[in-house]
């Protein structure tokens, strides 16, 4: 499905989703409508992974190799605060606004991610960004540099150069709009 409507528009749909299930869900709070409530948190759990899957898949996409997991990694950071966060704060939030105040309050992040997602987010499937960089037929893959070429490893890039060999890659991306990190 992704090579279909792409990372941005993935995230775009999660996020309105999301959005809309937690407007019917406070909508239902208000009303005293409870049998709502349980299609509406199934509703926005499952278009939740839509947009939340891309924190982590889009920095493992633009990240040049040598940062991919760092990248990744302080990405994945941004995904698992909130809800730390969230265990300790919603009570709180519950007792002092109430539920359906809490929900209209929730609703906001969406909105943001939304937001974000039309105006911000480029769409990265599709991109090539290291594909020159791919290691070699008989290179090791944790040490790309370990049975490649001489004047391609990370250590013989300026060797090479002064030997008039070009490094392994030489085209940073082929999507303009992608960011690089």
């Amino acid at each position: 499905m992704t090579p279909r409507i792409g990372q941005r528009w993935l995230s775009i749909a999660g996020f309105a989703v999301v959005l809309v299930a937690l407007l019917v869900a406070a909508a239902a709070l208000y009303s005293d409508h409870v049998g709502i409530l349980p299609f509406a948190a199934a509703a926005m759990l499952w278009d939740h992974y839509w947009d939340a899957e891309n924190v982590v898949t889009i920095p493992a996409m633009v990240a040049k190799p040598e940062y991919r997991g760092t990248a990744t990694g302080f990405a994945y950071i941004f995904v698992k605060l909130p809800a730390f966060l969230s265990i300790f704060l919603f009570p709180v939030l519950f007792s002092a606004i109430s539920k359906a105040n809490a929900m209209l309050f929730t609703a906001v992040f969406p909105l943001t991610g939304l937001l974000a997602a039309v105006f911000i987010l480029p769409e990265v499937y599709g991109c090539e960004h290291d594909a020159s960089a791919a290691p070699e037929v008989g290179a090791s893959p944790a040490l790309p540099h370990l049975g490649s070429q001489p004047g391609t490893g990370p250590s013989d890039r300026t060797q090479g150069r002064q030997r008039g060999v070009e490094p392994a890659s030489k085209s940073p991306s082929t999507c303009s709009r992608m960011p690089s990190i």
